[in-house]
C-alpha cells in the first residue's frame, strides 16, 4: 500500500466520525452500495517511546476495516463494531520521521 496520496479533496473530520454520513447533508448514505471509507492520519514518535510499545485502540469501527501503518497491514475485520487493539511498535519509524495510519472502511 502506498503511503503518499493526493489528498487535496479530502475533508478534515474529528473523531468519532460516521464514515456513512455525507459532510454537507448529513444524509445517511445508502449502506446496501459499495460505499468506502477512508481516514488517514500522519504522526511522529519521541525519543522515549522509543523504549515502550505503542499501540492505536480503537472504541469500535462500524463495517468492515482495513488497518494500515506506514504501509503494512495490520489489521482486518470482515464486520465489527467490537474495540480494537493493536500493537504497531514493529511498523514505527525512527524518532521524528512522519508515520501513517490508513483505515479502509466499508459497508459490504
Amino acid at each position: 500500500m502506498q503511503t503518499y496520496f493526493h489528498d487535496k479533496h479530502w475533508q478534515m473530520v474529528d473523531l468519532p466520525h460516521d464514515w456513512r454520513l455525507t459532510s454537507d447533508s448529513l444524509n445517511i448514505i445508502d449502506t446496501e452500495s459499495d460505499t468506502v471509507g477512508w481516514y488517514r492520519k500522519t504522526f511522529t514518535i519521541e525519543d522515549s517511546d522509543t523504549a515502550r510499545n505503542v499501540y492505536l485502540c480503537f472504541e469500535r469501527i462500524h463495517g468492515r476495516s482495513d488497518i494500515w501503518i506506514n504501509g503494512h497491514l495490520v489489521h482486518h475485520t470482515s464486520c465489527s463494531y467490537q474495540p480494537v487493539l493493536i500493537d504497531v511498535t514493529p511498523y514505527l519509524r525512527a524518532p521524528w520521521e512522519s508515520n501513517t495510519i490508513a483505515i479502509r472502511v466499508s459497508a459490504a
